[in-house]
């Protein structure tokens, strides 16, 4: 019977790290005793971000982490008494992070963030909560856009005033010659 037990949670750490990779999302929490309708709204906060929360023990999170091959993410592993949740963002890790660290200011003394794997960089707690001060994707873009476009508007109008002007050069031109 121990043989199946551990057949399953060998298939189990199997089948998690190798669904994630270098290219990953990945936030790696602690949890400790955090209770069933607390769980419950992090999950929906979590499944309206395109993200998942699997929850596991800390000896089977800690080998999760150790099957991903990527420097410096097993070091995230210590749940300090507590199990391993990861959170698995299916594309942008941003709005996931901004869930975590929202949720991570009513329920501190159950929850904690760890780290994570964004875009293939390991981030410790720090940098998690820096990235998810940032503005939405989107938002950044459109200032990207705007930056480039202020200054192609500012020659744009320059040039339209300098035809303008000599438009008017040559009008004024024309109506001090006399008809001839």
């Amino acid at each position: 019977m121990a043989k199946i037990g551990r057949m399953m949670k060998d298939s189990m750490v199997q089948e998690l790290a190798s669904g994630l990779d270098e290219n990953s999302n990945l936030i790696v929490t602690s949890v400790r005793r955090l209770t069933p309708a607390d769980s419950d709204v992090l999950r929906q906060k979590l499944f309206s971000a395109k993200a998942r929360l699997r929850i596991f023990k800390a000896t089977l999170g800690k080998r999760v982490l150790n099957g991903i091959k990527v420097d410096g993410l097993s070091a995230l592993g210590d749940a300090k008494g507590g199990s391993l949740g990861f959170v698995i963002a299916d594309e942008d890790a941003l709005p996931a992070a901004k869930y975590l660290i929202d949720f991570l200011k009513d329920h501190a003394d159950h929850f904690t963030i760890q780290g994570g794997l964004v875009e293939g960089q390991v981030f410790d707690k720090k940098n998690i909560e820096a990235f998810a001060a940032l503005p939405p994707k989107a938002m950044l873009l459109a200032q990207v856009v705007i930056t480039i476009e202020s200054p192609i508007a500012d020659v744009a109008y320059t040039v339209e005033r300098l035809i303008g002007d000599v438009c008017w050069v040559v009008e004024q031109l024309a109506e001090k010659k006399p008809a001839s």
